[in-house]
């Protein structure tokens, strides 16, 4: 679902939702367009949950502070938002600083041991094999990008901001990494 007060940007998006078809012509194609036109119950569920949209952004903001709080010290680069931003926090991510001796793959392993999950950041588009093998970002270097994957992870999002305020420091105590009194 998308939302804007734009209407030059509504009428795009509404193309693109439903393949582009032309005015004129139904099965001619303007444009790229996806298949992505909402059921009625879709539709109902998704004003219904609009609704709700600052309880959720409400939990998701504590859910960060949580972490932020809890992971301030260890040697990590955490989130950051502008102050002129405002984040919804969809996922908590952080990156491993140089310091720490393992990459995230190894990082999310000694967590899962202890029971806690956490998943590798996301492959870069250029790195997506669909990509390279159409052409895509041949003589393309992400350098920062390429270097974050393998040392960034993301945090459990969803079940933390719905869990009690008491119960939501399992993944902030569990994280072991490297510190003054613990080198690991």
């Amino acid at each position: 679902m998308v939302l804007t007060d734009d209407p030059v940007v509504a009428a795009k998006l509404r193309a693109r939702r439903n393949l582009c078809f032309g005015a004129k012509e139904r099965f001619r194609h303007e444009d790229r367009g996806w298949n992505y036109r909402m059921t009625n119950l879709q539709a109902a569920m998704g004003c219904a949950q609009l609704e709700r949209i600052e309880q959720f952004l409400s939990r998701k903001l504590d859910m960060a502070a949580r972490y932020n709080e809890g992971l301030l010290n260890l040697p990590l680069k955490l989130p950051h938002v502008e102050p002129w931003a405002k984040t919804s926090v969809w996922m908590y991510a952080a990156v491993l600083e140089d310091s720490v001796p393992f990459d995230a793959i190894e990082f999310a392993g000694r967590l899962m041991v202890l029971g806690v999950q956490t998943r590798p950041f996301f492959m870069g588009m250029h790195e997506q094999p669909v990509y390279q093998n159409m052409g895509f970002f041949q003589d393309d270097r992400f350098q920062v990008l390429s270097a974050s994957i393998s040392v960034g992870f993301i945090c459990p999002a969803a079940r933390l901001s719905h869990m009690s305020r008491s119960n939501r420091s399992f993944p902030v105590c569990a994280i072991p990494l490297p510190d003054k009194d613990n080198p690991i």
